[in-house]
């Protein structure tokens, strides 16, 4: 299906603060088509009693999910390629993630939606590449492991394999025997020389990257530009999400954890919010400098880590982890660009 039959009565408004309002009609006839994808969809995930997933006859789901929600299923369907065509002919500057809005929906009509989406502002940079030449001559930070660093680890490896084995700590003797149990190591001279390594490239990293932010953040000092306020609200959601994945991998439940510190999730936004404003600004101008320097990773390089990623999160939309991909690896090379910097 070609994307310039998706929609029609296009109409674009500019905002305030760098952000758009797309407006468009999605046809009753292109509707009519995408209802029996509709219809499977929600057949693949029904849970209904008396029949099997995927085994639901259509006129059930219907009397199960009405019009209205076949109708919102076929256009969420449809709005990857819809907001794809839109962006890449009227609003190739587009950043963030477009936040769509159905404003009217009746079967046998057309669908009307919004979508608001935020535009690269201008970004006034500083002499970026001096910046990255003045704090590539800064001292690197030493990196040292200890010995209690070694023994942290070895401890905590000989509290699993007690709580594996079902016996007390002390049971459990840190020796060749041990390492055996852990992994493929000659002796407990090779396991300790492991998580040596292991914790130096760590600690390495981290170095790496505290490195790259104190650049990063010396050309936002000089940098002038307004921010959107969508970048920011995508920001918070990002901060909020990962905050609650960990919260739940703890095998607590978010809204537990709220009540026992006593508070909302509005508390927690306004705590992140200037976290969250600091980001936004720091990728805007990473995209800068990106467009500036004719900075992308090849298509190639993208498609192998989006591949990758979607075979660890099945779940996951392919546009949204490209995307994500994209940005990653040009970021990268960004920094790669002003640390090579002479």
């Amino acid at each position: 299906m070609s994307s310039k039959t998706l929609y029609e009565n296009l109409s674009i408004k500019k905002l305030d603060k760098s952000e758009v309002e797309i407006e468009a009609d999605i046809p009753s006839d292109i509707l009519l088509k995408q209802w029996p994808k509709a219809l499977k969809k929600l057949n693949d995930s029904a849970n209904l009693p008396g029949f099997r997933a995927g085994h639901v006859p259509d006129k059930v789901l219907v009397e199960r999910y009405g019009d209205i929600k076949i109708l919102e299923e076929a256009a969420d369907m449809l709005f990857p390629d819809i907001v794809l065509d839109i962006f890449q002919k009227n609003v190739p500057s587009a950043i963030g993630r477009p936040m769509i809005s159905i404003t009217k929906i009746a079967k046998g009509e057309a669908i009307h939606f919004k979508i608001k989406t935020a535009v690269i502002p201008e970004v006034i940079l500083p002499d970026y590449k001096s910046i990255a030449i003045s704090k590539s001559k800064e001292k690197n930070e030493n990196v040292v492991v200890e010995e209690k660093d070694v023994e942290n680890v070895l401890n905590e490896m000989q509290k699993a394999l007690a709580d594996r084995e079902k016996k007390a700590i002390d049971d459990v003797p840190i020796n060749d025997e041990f390492v055996k149990k852990i992994g493929d190591f000659k002796d407990l001279a090779d396991l300790k020389a492991k998580i040596k390594e292991n914790i130096t490239m760590e600690k390495t990293t981290r170095a790496a990257e505290k490195k790259r932010l104190g650049l990063l953040e010396a050309i936002l000092e000089k940098t002038e530009t307004e921010l959107p306020t969508i970048l920011v609200e995508s920001e918070l959601a990002r901060i909020s999400g990962r905050f609650e994945d960990d919260i739940s991998r703890m095998g607590l439940k978010p809204d537990d954890y709220f009540a026992h510190v006593k508070k909302t999730r509005e508390d927690m936004r306004k705590e992140w919010l200037p976290q969250a404003e600091k980001n936004a600004r720091l990728d805007l101008i990473l995209a800068t400098i990106a467009k500036k320097e004719n900075i992308m990773p090849d298509d190639k390089t993208i498609e192998g880590e989006t591949t990758h990623l979607l075979s660890h999160h099945k779940d996951a939309s392919p546009e949204t982890v490209r995307s994500y991909v994209t940005m990653a690896l040009t970021h990268q090379k960004v920094f790669e660009f002003l640390e090579a910097q002479k």
